[in-house]
């Protein structure tokens, strides 16, 4: 007892920032967990279904795979958002909801929040492949089994659906999904449609909206309102329509043709301007055609075609942000809740739904709650090193920090920025090379094949270029320090001055060393850290049902076997950059003549800049001619540039903690490590994994 009063009596900063970090992950657990459940007027809680293919519904590789399998089925998860006052005797509008490739269910969060807020029932689902969901058998799980919303739907009118959902109203369930989901969405309604018509019967499937998603479709069979989101800043735009009658009118042009007025006229429209979009015009004509209406040659947005009552009603909608920011983007939000208000009839006589108004949204806090979870748990665990540091078995990690670096002088800027400079370039060159090189040395996962071999298709691209980047890195660093060697000691051999020389380089690579018991502490003392880091994750989740993310950095609670195999799998190649940047940063980072904030700064930017070219040559001719940098669909390509918005706040921050524990330890490696487990971890528990099931 004396020992822990005594620990309390000797407060510090190290223990300050250990309090701070646990309350900012039980504040901000609470705050997204407050508005998540509506002010605990929603139940969440997580569940799933078996689904297993069959010769009737799957394709016939699907089956076959099935029954290679030894007929194991496949596992989807999915949050179900309840509203406490649901009952079979109240039954309530339910949602399907389908987050879009490399997302999972905690993504779709903003669209759950806002439609459970007014009233309605959300099944909120992990397609096939991501988050908690197994993979599927189908290659194309979004065309052939919606992500799962098939199988969810079949469960619904199922007898044990019925009983776990009686308190939804079977008449009135709608689906939404987001881009890759959106198009599982529009499949189920396709498929629903065509189950109604060949049993001469109502469709299951009340209502569809759609958002990032709008190309490749055949509306032929689906018999329910019809709603799309899709923005006139939307990146993949290039390959829509518009856009491919705009090539053809410019081929047109190229060869010395004439242009005709309209040819012209179409030359001037965006490639995501949804008032002319063929695929736009074709979904409100659908659904006129069978209402039995005039048909258009131009959408009025925001119009409400048809007649929600017959199931022939539809809107399009052409809001202002990028694809990857929709689901984040409070004018799509508005328009989400209103499609649905307007075809489940769900506004009151103040035209408000469940008292709130359509442009009325809570969801940001949730973000901001669970950012400040994310904060806390990285704090909680840098200030856990820190005391760890002063018990009797770690306190061995703990080195003299090695002197700074002489005074850069003009011989050392030249070779320091030369390669700094050439170290942006190269990274930015690498990361298309990467996403191609993936694309043929990963045929399966690129494919959606089930495999065992670097399954996920992402991953694999992101790999590859921190490998290579890593390499050269470590490669520049050696080399950038015997050139500087070299240089050195031919000047003072003149002077006699060489084992001066020779014990300030040597002092450079100082933080490289282990001996004796580093060996085995440090891997231990990372092993605590990394577990506290998710060990607070899951208690957040177990008390709040909320995991520690902000927009699209993550930390899932609920890491899988398969998810942890494939950290296995990739952390060992990860681990060479992550010491890269660590032996950069300390290493060579550090003149004397360099105050410490302008040293993270510079290693901040370093870790960055390439990154960021890749954004600027991706986006600066979207600003000036409306169409992305990256068009190749091969990978595709503009796909691996948004997901830069989830790696370079993880690279912008990567230099930062190797400093910190680097200060604290003086040493480069407890740093690499500990942080290239967690974003890792972070990385393949969020995005698609196409490993074998069994």
């Amino acid at each position: 007892m004396k020992k822990i009063l005594d620990w309390f009596k000797n407060w510090d900063k190290a223990k300050s920032a250990l309090a701070i970090g646990l309350a900012l992950v039980v504040l901000g657990g609470f705050l997204a967990s407050l508005i998540q459940t509506d002010f605990f007027s929603t139940e969440i809680y997580t569940m799933s279904i078996e689904t297993t293919p069959t010769l009737e519904t799957s394709t016939s590789k699907a089956y076959q795979r099935y029954l290679d399998s030894g007929k194991l089925p496949a596992l989807n998860v999915a949050d179900v958002y309840k509203p406490k006052d649901a009952s079979a005797e109240n039954p309530v509008p339910l949602i399907l909801v389908a987050p879009g490739i490399q997302r999972t269910k905690e993504t779709q969060a903003s669209f759950c929040i806002e439609l459970v807020r007014r009233g309605f029932g959300v099944i909120c689902i992990d397609p096939f492949g991501q988050g908690e969901s197994s993979p599927s058998y189908e290659s194309q799980s979004a065309t052939n089994e919606g992500y799962g919303l098939f199988y969810w739907m079949d469960h619904l009118f199922s007898e044990e659906g019925k009983a776990e959902f009686d308190w939804g109203d079977r008449d009135l369930i709608g689906a939404t999904g987001h881009s890759a989901g959106g198009n599982g969405a529009q499949k189920l309604a396709e498929r629903e449609g065509k189950l109604a018509g060949d049993t001469k019967t109502k469709s299951r499937l009340n209502s569809v909206y759609i958002t990032g998603y709008i190309r490749g479709w055949n509306w032929t069979n689906a018999d329910c309102n019809i709603g799309i989101s899709y923005s006139e800043n939307d990146e993949g735009a290039f390959q829509n329509d518009t856009a491919v009658k705009k090539n053809q009118i410019l081929d047109k042009q190229a060869s010395g043709a004439t242009l005709s007025d309209s040819e012209k006229k179409w030359l001037e429209i965006g490639n995501a301007d949804m008032r002319y979009a063929p695929e736009a015009i074709d979904i409100v004509n659908y659904q006129l055609k069978r209402a039995g209406l005039d048909l258009i040659d131009e959408v009025e947005l925001g119009k409400d075609y048809g007649n929600p009552y017959e199931g022939n009603y539809a809107v399009i909608n052409n809001e202002s942000c990028l694809h990857a920011m929709q689901p984040y983007d409070n004018e799509t939000l508005t328009n989400l809740v209103r499609f649905f208000g307007y075809a489940f009839d769900n506004y009151d006589a103040s035209n408000l739904q469940g008292g709130i108004k359509d442009t009325s949204h809570s969801w940001l806090w949730k973000e901001i709650g669970s950012g400040m979870a994310l904060a806390g748990g990285f704090t909680f665990m840098l200030a856990l090193f820190c005391l760890l540091l002063r018990t009797r078995l770690f306190s061995s990690l703990k080195k003299e920090l090695p002197a700074r670096t002489g005074d850069q002088k003009i011989k050392g800027r030249v070779i320091f920025w030369i390669s700094f400079a050439a170290s942006a370039v190269i990274a930015c060159l690498l990361y298309m090379v990467c996403v191609g090189l993936s694309v043929e040395w990963f045929p399966d996962a690129k494919s959606g094949t089930q495999t065992w071999f670097f399954p996920q298709r992402f991953t694999n691209a992101v790999m590859l270029w921190a490998v290579a980047n890593g390499l050269i890195g470590i490669a520049i660093f050696f080399l950038t320090w015997a050139l500087e060697f070299i240089i050195d000691y031919v000047r003072a051999k003149k002077s006699g001055d060489t084992a001066l020389v020779r014990s300030a380089y040597l002092s450079k690579l100082e933080p490289m060393k282990l001996s004796g018991s580093d060996f085995w502490k440090t891997p231990l003392m990372a092993l605590i850290l990394i577990a506290s880091f998710f060990g607070l994750n899951a208690l957040s989740f177990l008390i709040f049902h909320v995991d520690m993310r902000f927009f699209f950095v993550s930390a899932r609670v609920m890491l899988t076997w398969k998810s942890i195999l494939a950290g296995l799998m990739y952390i060992p190649l990860f681990l060479i950059f992550y010491v890269s940047n660590s032996l950069r940063v300390n290493c060579s980072m550090r003149p004397s003549n360099w105050p410490e904030w302008l040293s993270r700064v510079i290693a901040f930017l370093g870790n960055t800049l390439g990154l960021v070219a890749i954004v600027v040559i991706e986006y600066l001719p979207f600003i000036r001619m409306g169409t992305i940098g990256y068009t190749d669909t091969a990978a595709p390509q503009w796909l691996f540039v948004n997901m830069l918005f989830s790696i370079i706040p993880l690279m912008a921050a990567l230099p930062l903690f190797n400093r910190f524990f680097f200060n604290k330890s003086g040493r480069a490696w407890i740093g690499p490590i500990v942080i290239c487990v967690i974003f890792i971890m972070m990385t393949t528990s969020g995005t698609t994994i196409y490993y074998m099931i069994g």
